[in-house]
């Protein structure tokens, strides 16, 4: 019962399990959040 997109993400990571699924999606939204905050950053000290 998984749909296209985890599968497909499974295939490119190698991830099997819904678990390791939501750990690797976890880790990418926190490495995005920290990239929009440092950019905030950068935009804010440069102004």
């Amino acid at each position: 019962m998984s749909s296209l997109p985890e599968v497909a993400t499974g295939d490119r990571l190698g991830v099997s399990t819904t678990e390791e699924t939501e750990t690797v999606n976890a880790v990418v939204t926190l490495a995005v959040l920290a990239l929009l905050v440092s950019v905030a950053f950068s935009v804010t000290s440069m102004a």
